[in-house]
């Protein structure tokens, strides 16, 4: 019981990692755990994890994955937003970002929600989200443990106000950047590592952007190993 108590926990924590061999990896370990049977809603939630996952090997299975658990979903409010948010996350990651946005817009209320819908306004340079995201952000209150969305949401408010690279460039690395933080996303931490190596050259501040690209390349050379 105590093993699928830690296959449970750690499919979470390498989610939120970015280490998605290891949630595939746990999730079998989990499945076949003869006390599995404890952990059913969670078991779903993982599946979407694993979805997640797997998103960029063949996005028309997981695709048909994600409509059978929908069906089973029942109608509570929490486990659908979060369902909503994974499939936008695999939309996102196979570059389908309206897609993404369409599903987001609707679970705004959800920071995690907010916070890549907030890139993805940036990165689709759509003014129709932009005034949903303006109008979302301007009223919403933040968590004590949202720190990291809410940074993620300023950055791209500052972007659309019009700041400058140089003030965007140190927002991100005093704000999104630091690995002393106390609560770590990886989607979160991916899109700001790659916007902070984004604005490093072209603010020609490659010193210090070169370190930002090693340890990118880092990251890479690590998920090949694995």
């Amino acid at each position: 019981f105590f093993k699928a108590v830690i296959f449970d926990i750690s499919i979470d924590i390498a989610f939120e990692m970015g280490e998605y061999d290891q949630v595939v990896r746990f999730f079998y370990l989990l499945n076949q755990n003869e006390y599995n049977f404890y952990f059913n809603k969670k078991i779903t939630l993982h599946k979407l994890q694993t979805l997640v996952a797997n998103a960029k090997f063949n996005l028309s299975e997981n695709l048909e994955e994600f409509d059978k658990i929908k069906k089973n979903l029942g109608k509570d409010d929490n486990t659908n937003t979060i369902y909503n948010y994974y499939l936008a996350l695999a939309y996102y990651k196979n570059g389908l970002f309206k897609k993404s946005l369409e599903i987001l817009k609707d679970i705004l209320d959800y920071p995690r929600a907010l916070a890549l819908f907030a890139y993805l306004t940036k990165k689709t340079a759509s003014g129709e989200y932009y005034h949903l995201f303006n109008e979302k952000y301007q009223t919403y209150n933040f968590g004590k443990y949202d720190y990291l969305y809410e940074n993620m949401c300023e950055y791209v408010f500052l972007y659309l106000k019009g700041e400058s690279n140089i003030h965007l460039f140190n927002y991100l690395k005093q704000r999104l950047i630091s690995h002393n933080s106390l609560f770590y996303d990886y989607i979160i931490k991916d899109i700001a590592l790659n916007e902070l190596i984004n604005l490093g050259i072209k603010t020609s501040k490659y010193k210090e952007t070169l370190k930002y690209i090693s340890e990118e390349q880092a990251k890479s050379l690590m998920v090949e190993k694995k």
